[in-house]
C-alpha cells in the first residue's frame, strides 16, 4: 500500500499542478527532511516551533522552494 500511494503521489501531482513531484520532494513530504542543527534562529518563536521552523529551512534547500526561509521571515 506504501508503495501504491508514493507512486501514486508521484505520477498524481501532474494532475493538479501540470509537473511531477520531484523525488526530493516527495521524500521531505515523507519525512519532513533529515534533521540537523539549524544555524537559522527561528524568528517568531510565539507562533511558529522550532521544529516547523526547522522543517521550512529544510525545505528552502529543494529546488522550487528557494526563498521560503526568507518569506517566513519577515511575516507578521
Amino acid at each position: 500500500a506504501f508503495l501504491l500511494v508514493s507512486r501514486m503521489l508521484l505520477e498524481g501531482s501532474t494532475l493538479v499542478t501540470g509537473q511531477k513531484m520531484t523525488q526530493a520532494e516527495l521524500r521531505f513530504l515523507l519525512t519532513g527532511g533529515v534533521a540537523m542543527d539549524n544555524p537559522h534562529p527561528n524568528p517568531a518563536p510565539e507562533w511558529l516551533s522550532d521544529k516547523g521552523w526547522g522543517e521550512i529551512c529544510r525545505l528552502d534547500s529543494i529546488d522550487g522552494f528557494d526563498g521560503l526561509r526568507e518569506a517566513v521571515k519577515w511575516v507578521p
